[in-house]
């Protein structure tokens, strides 16, 4: 996998990468302990000792009733958003877990360039990070990303049109050489 530019170019700052390698990225999700939080589940007693306990460290939310209940040490954080996720949820959620390496949205569609800035701005120790429907998202977010400070390895943004503009895209490559960054559109 290689990046490629509009007219079939070749990025001149990376290198090829083997798919393999990318997927190798995402193996520290593995062995990790984790609960699903959606609306079949009540907030019982269990749950909450399992979102308590230390070695629970990703989560997948699937619903707004769970954000008081995030715990800090959630490292991984799976949002499907549906049609409940906003900038200020989103807001919420980050200040829950602040510390989270690994942050994937699922269905972002609600999210704006706002959101995306706290983001960055707030969770210093995000490497990986997965977004799919975020047509809101233009190049604000793409040179907020240039400009972050934040340890980010991988950056995925999957949209239904092109709302990036070239330069904007290629200043981010240039200024986060060592972002693995993906972006396709999906229609």
């Amino acid at each position: 996998m290689r990046h490629v530019f509009m007219g079939n170019q070749h990025c001149d700052l990376h290198c090829f990468t083997l798919w393999s390698d990318i997927i190798d990225s995402f193996k520290i999700n593995v062995n990790i302990g984790f609960v699903i939080l959606d609306d079949t589940k009540e907030c019982s007693a269990d749950i909450l000792v399992m979102l308590k306990n230390e070695k629970t460290k990703r989560v997948e939310l699937c619903s707004p009733n769970w954000i008081p209940h995030l715990p800090s040490h959630i490292r991984r954080l799976f949002i499907y958003g549906g049609k409940w996720l906003n900038d200020n949820l989103l807001y919420d959620i980050i200040l829950k877990v602040p510390n989270i390496s690994t942050l994937e949205i699922e269905n972002g569609s609600k999210l704006t360039n706002n959101a995306i800035q706290f983001l960055i701005t707030k969770c210093r120790y995000l490497e990986h990070f997965y977004i799919n429907s975020c047509e809101k998202i233009t190049d604000v977010t793409l040179l907020s990303l240039a400009n972050a400070s934040a340890h980010l390895k991988t950056v995925c943004l999957i949209c239904n049109s092109v709302p990036f503009r070239y330069d904007a895209f290629k200043c981010l490559i240039a200024k986060q050489s060592s972002i693995l960054f993906a972006f396709c559109t999906v229609q």
